[in-house]
């Protein structure tokens, strides 16, 4: 069956992206930290799949495909919308780096899919928590409360940055014999 209750999940995160985009430009004083909020809420449906995907025993190979790339729409345009918002190089910067790798393991993910060798790059405990960081620095600098509020999500921002290399640097190293 297609539809399933994981895909759904998988669906209503795409189906957010456009909601929290529009919401961030809406000219209203809490635009920010609703945008924040459905972000969240879409990051959510990012475990809900995967635990019911495994509580069902749901776990399709459109699925293992699919929920991913989900992932990777939602947080590269959330990352985009950073960008945007606070239009300077020390956000900028570790945010381009955590696009080109999420487009390189990703990549690097279909290869190994390719060549008959996909369950060797499973998704590591490591990258689980880059995940997490990257959700909480993303919700953190989409609300911007405040300066201490934008402090605390840049250092998250480069702490995400630091677990995003270093999963990328496990990932090459548990496939350089395929290269």
């Amino acid at each position: 069956m297609f539809f399933n209750i994981p895909m759904y999940f998988t669906l209503l995160r795409l189906i957010l992206i456009p909601f929290f985009i529009i919401i961030f430009y809406l000219p209203c004083k809490y635009s920010s930290l609703f945008s924040s909020l459905i972000f969240l809420i879409a990051s959510f449906t990012d475990l809900l799949d995967g635990f019911w995907a495994r509580q069902l025993n749901r776990i399709t190979r459109f699925g293992e495909f699919f929920d991913p790339v989900a992932d990777k729409f939602l947080t590269i345009f959330a990352m985009l919308l950073i960008v945007e918002c606070f239009h300077v190089i020390f956000i900028t910067l570790p945010i381009s780096i955590i696009i080109i790798r999420e487009v390189i393991i990703s990549a690097l993910r279909e290869w190994m899919s390719i060549i008959g060798e996909k369950d060797i790059l499973s998704v590591s405990k490591l990258a689980k928590i880059k995940t997490i960081f990257q959700m909480l620095t993303i919700s953190i600098l989409l609300w911007h409360f405040n300066q201490y509020f934008i402090f605390f999500g840049i250092i998250l921002l480069y702490l995400s940055m630091i677990l995003t290399l270093w999963s990328m640097i496990k990932y090459f190293h548990i496939v350089k014999n395929y290269f």
